[in-house]
């Protein structure tokens, strides 16, 4: 940054022939900082990215167990094992409800015998009524509307057979499979749910193993990250030298760019600027020297835990396939050996839902028939008492008519009789039908499917933290090399305090300071003394110059006409470091040129 102000370039110069200020090579220093401190924070902030992925990596751990289908998976498998326990239990309880079935069959065959030998009985009935009434064309409609009848009622009587046959089948079926399924439980319970419920456990354990590791890995990476991100706030230990020295690099340009008559003046300026740019140069360097020996040692203070951090999640990323392995393996075994067990629990309980279905549609049907044969019998019975009054008035046929029709009034009650047996026995299927369902409800899922449901989820959460494990492995393991990259980075930064020793070396004494007051405003000196007040932004720049003051000038500390604050609060304030050398965060400033105001304002 070269200034040369016109009011200075006039004219020409007495102290051409002196020697210049080391502006090329101050020049150079300040783009070096610049540069270095730049690269030291682009790794800083891609270490602070790379612990982001981190522990959003060991989130996705905790999240495979806590809100992903894992958990219940544990539950289904625990109550798959359970269910395994109660299946003998379930096969006795069904076998007793079904034991009630063949006498109800049995029953309802009866009946319908019962219902055939009456509806013949009519029919004879009816036949006997014709030859008593010797062609008399009432009785004889009478016999043909009777025998109508019958024929539906015949007909209602005859699907009883099919009914209870298919009832039958059904049930020899449901008595086969549960029988299949009680000599399977003999081979494989207890000890396969015992193993399962062994597994689960262990499996819980160990996701609550994981889930810890990813709860204590994640609080070190967080920690680590945090002070990451205030060392990424120190570093601007560089962009205070930085902005110092800029504000040395101008002074000079505007001590060598004057070139007034004034020869005693211009010299008073030189030597006294001179050596307030000195005085700023050492108290940069010494702030320079000291905060980045402590942002040293706090590079250095984060590896160790990151070594801590990278080596947890390291021997984990290996074990953890590994072991996942092992209790998906346990797990398929057990549910393997459960297989055919489950296997057969799913055709006894189909089975028993087929045999429920047959006993619902059996008693729909048997109700229909029960209906039909009780409306033919309140049909058969108004006919006979109407046939019994019109034997009355029939002359010598009459009485034997009135006998037959009497007999067959009763034997329709006979058949209110059977219809009252018949719903008697739809009541007992249906009971049977409603307690079956009940143990149906009970276990209303097929253990395999809970087995096989639950296996594919464990084996997708052990995907996933496998998966995010190694992923935040992987990362932390580029973390260590970055911040190894930064500290060498920053240990190179001690060449620049050789390298500003020179550059002070260079800044030779121009002669006595001023130490008188100066009357003049337009003095080389006041202006130059006043417009480096202008272009401070810390308030240790401002305690140099007031050591430099002239008598009558008002300390910048004062407040007085001293330079605006504008960045002084950013920097007044600034201690990058604790006592331990930890990083401690810092208000971040502007790292450009346009951070204050500068000595361009003032000359130009």
């Amino acid at each position: 940054m070269e200034l040369v102000p016109e009011e200075f370039s006039d004219g020409a110069s007495g102290l051409a022939d002196q020697a210049g200020l080391p502006r090329e090579r101050l020049s150079s220093l300040i783009e070096a900082i610049d540069s270095r401190f730049n690269s030291i924070g682009a790794s800083l902030g891609e270490a602070v990215n790379a612990f982001d992925a981190i522990i959003s990596a060991l989130q996705d751990v905790v999240g495979a167990f806590e809100h992903s289908g894992m958990a219940q998976a544990v539950e289904d498998i625990t109550a798959a094992a359970r269910a395994m326990y109660n299946v003998t239990d379930q096969i006795d309880r069904r076998e007793h409800e079904t034991a009630r079935i063949p006498a109800a069959s049995k029953r309802l065959h009866e009946l319908s015998q019962e219902i055939a030998r009456s509806l013949k009985m009519l029919r004879i009935y009816g036949v006997n009524i014709k030859i008593a009434a010797s062609g008399a064309p009432d009785f004889i409609a009478f016999v043909d509307d009777i025998s109508v009848r019958l024929s539906d009622g015949e007909a209602a009587a005859q699907g009883f057979g099919e009914l209870l046959g298919s009832l039958g089948q059904s049930l020899d079926t449901l008595r086969r499979n549960d029988q299949s399924l009680a000599r399977e439980c003999q081979s494989v319970v207890p000890q396969v749910p015992d193993r399962l419920i062994a597994d689960v456990e262990a499996l819980r354990d160990y996701q609550n193993e994981l889930a810890q590791l990813a709860q204590t890995t994640g609080e070190i990476a967080r920690a680590v990250q945090q002070e990451v991100g205030e060392a990424l706030c120190a570093i601007q230990v560089g962009d205070r030298a930085r902005q110092r020295l800029e504000h040395v690099l101008a002074g000079m340009a505007v001590i060598e760019a004057a070139s007034i008559d004034d020869h005693e003046a211009t010299a008073q300026m030189r030597a006294h600027g001179t050596a307030l740019l000195r005085a700023q140069t050492e108290a940069t360097r010494e702030e320079f020297d000291r905060d980045l020996q402590s942002l040293v040692t706090a590079l250095y203070n984060l590896q160790p835990p990151t070594q801590r951090l990278n080596t947890l999640l390291a021997g984990r990323a290996g074990e953890d396939s590994a072991d996942d392995e092992i209790f998906l393996r346990r797990l398929e075994q057990g549910i393997s050996e459960a297989a055919r067990m489950t296997e057969s629990l799913v055709h006894a309980d189909r089975q028993a839902s087929l045999t429920m279905n047959c006993i619902v549609d059996i008693v729909a049907d048997v109700a229909a028939r029960a209906k039909t044969i009780g409306a033919l019998r309140v049909e058969i019975q108004d006919m006979a008492v109407n046939v019994s009054l019109k034997a009355r008035r029939a002359g010598p046929t009459g009485p034997p008519i009135k006998v037959v029709a009497d007999e067959i009034r009763q034997r329709s009650e006979v058949l209110d009789a059977i219809t009252d047996s018949i719903g008697a026995v739809e009541n007992e299927l249906l009971d049977v039908a409603e307690r079956m369902t009940q143990l149906a409800r009970q276990q209303s899922e097929s253990v395999g499917s809970m087995l096989s449901r639950s296996l594919d989820s464990i084996r997708s959460s052990a995907e996933k933290t496998e998966t995010s494990i190694k992923l935040a492995a992987d990362i932390t393991a580029t973390i260590l090399p970055i911040l190894g990259s930064a500290t060498q980075v920053l240990e190179t930064c001690e060449e620049m305090s050789v390298e500003c020793d020179a550059i002070l070396a260079e800044m030779a004494d121009e002669g006595p300071c001023a130490n008188e007051a100066i009357n003049s405003a337009d003095h080389p000196l006041i202006v130059f003394m006043e417009a480096m007040a202008r272009s401070y932004t810390m308030a240790e720049e401002r305690a140099v110059h007031d050591r430099f003051l002239l008598p009558d000038m008002q300390p910048l500390g004062g407040g007085a006409k001293a330079a605006e604050p504008q960045d002084e609060d950013l920097f007044d304030s600034f201690d990058d470091f604790g006592p331990d050398s930890s990083a401690l965060p810092v208000a971040a400033t502007a790292g450009g040129e346009d951070d204050a105001p500068d000595l361009d304002d003032v000359f130009f």
